[in-house]
């Protein structure tokens, strides 16, 4: 008797943290420069476990493996001096399963302002 267990997609992609942070990236960052990993879990085996990371972020690119980095130029002068955006990891189930998280991005000014005479 040969008995054959197939898995299930039953778990949902688990981030390790529910917040990912990271403060005082410069404004003049370039997209070459990754700004933080993000790292999630799923308790299925094989396709039903394996991950992609995805964003729908303007503002940032995130790698098949976790890795975030701008997508272009950011800007210290912005509401809080704060990008916040989600981070969803999606398994390759036959019908796959989503787990999100959030990401927060704190931007440190750089002096990149001309100053500026209020009178002629």
């Amino acid at each position: 008797v040969r008995v054959v267990i197939i898995d299930e997609n039953d778990c949902i992609p688990e981030f390790l943290q529910s917040i990912y942070s990271k403060d005082g990236i410069p404004e003049t960052v370039t997209t070459a420069t990754s700004l933080l990993q993000v790292s999630a879990s799923d308790c299925d085996s094989e396709e039903n476990a394996e991950l992609t990371y995805y964003t729908l972020s303007p503002d940032f690119t995130i790698s098949p493996h976790g890795t975030i980095f701008p997508a272009g130029p950011l800007d210290y002068e912005r509401p809080n001096h704060l990008y916040e955006f989600v981070v969803m990891a999606i398994d390759k189930g036959e019908v796959p399963r989503t787990g999100t998280t959030t990401v927060r991005i704190r931007m440190a000014n750089v002096n990149d302002e001309a100053p500026e005479f209020s009178q002629h």
